[in-house]
């Protein structure tokens, strides 16, 4: 729903939503407040984990549907068996935890941040897919809010608010 054609439930969007070329067409964007990566976090049960994109196709992978994560699973990485597409995170991470894939590609900080607060639920954290994705706010297209929404953004990122949080909530750097 949030990047479908029409009216939008919602005044403004925040989280970790990628600006992409064809997300724009649905929703405004902010300027952006963070550059991200997408990171690739194993199974427990992968004994030999591969560190490289030629490695990881021989892989069960899963990734969020719709997301920056499934584009670099399908397109890039290209494994040679279909990406399980799965609709929520906490799905995601269980899937990844019952074997169901051996591998998940989502948003490195994400992963990243999953991996230190449990780090016996999941394998290892395998590395980041440099894609330089930029997380901006969604706003439906001309909202009344992109404006001040951007005048905080500014502040928020000039006094160093936005790396605070990040550095409190995320747990990893977002630029490692």
């Amino acid at each position: 729903r949030l990047f479908s054609a029409g009216a939008k439930p919602f005044d403004l969007a925040i989280g970790e939503i990628s600006i992409t070329g064809s997300r724009k067409r649905a929703v405004d964007f902010s300027r952006s407040y963070m550059a991200v990566d997408q990171g690739v976090l194993a199974a427990q049960t992968v004994r030999v984990v591969p560190r490289t994109i030629a490695g990881l196709k021989r892989l069960k992978l899963c990734a969020l549907a719709k997301s920056t994560g499934a584009e670099v699973a399908q397109q890039i990485i290209a494994p040679s068996r279909p990406v399980l597409l799965v609709g929520n995170v906490p799905t995601l991470m269980l899937d990844l935890q019952t074997g169901r894939c051996e591998a998940v590609v989502y948003d490195a900080p994400a992963l990243g941040t999953l991996k230190a607060r449990a780090p016996l639920r999941y394998g290892t954290f395998v590395g980041v897919v440099k894609t330089g994705e930029q997380y901006g706010i969604a706003i439906p297209r001309g909202g009344a809010l992109l404006a001040p929404v951007n005048k905080a953004l500014v502040s928020l990122l000039a006094d160093g608010t936005v790396d605070r949080l990040a550095r409190k909530w995320l747990t990893v750097d977002p630029s490692d």
